[in-house]
Formats: structure tokens, C-alpha cells, sequence
């Protein structure tokens, strides 16, 4: 089965490729961590856009 990827996130020092989208399934990807990032709030639409995948899909 094909699928359709989209990168969402780069590095900005190297441009390696750290996060992932399939736009034809409820899937998405980071390579970091996110809940380390410098400030409270930088990636909690992560955790938000998680919860909510996990609640449509149900």
C-alpha cells in the first residue's frame, strides 16, 4: 500500500527531516522530544492533535 508523506518538522542546524505526516491515515511523527523543549507550551498542539486523533479514531 502507497502512502502519502509530508514533513512537518526539519532541523534547523543539519535539515535533517524529524517529523512525519501521512495525509491519508490518522498518523503523524517527531524525532525529538518534545515535552524537553525550552518553554511550556512550544509543542503542546502535539499532545493536543494525539489526543484528539486517538479520540476520532476510537
Amino acid at each position: 500500500m502507497e502512502r502519502s508523506v509530508k514533513i512537518t518538522h526539519v532541523n534547523l542546524n543539519d535539515g535533517v527531516v524529524e517529523g512525519l505526516r501521512l495525509t491519508d491515515a490518522p498518523v503523524f511523527s517527531v524525532q525529538h522530544h518534545p515535552e524537553a523543549g525550552p518553554g511550556p507550551h512550544e509543542s503542546s498542539y502535539l499532545f493536543e492533535e494525539f489526543t484528539t486523533l486517538m479520540t476520532e479514531v476510537r
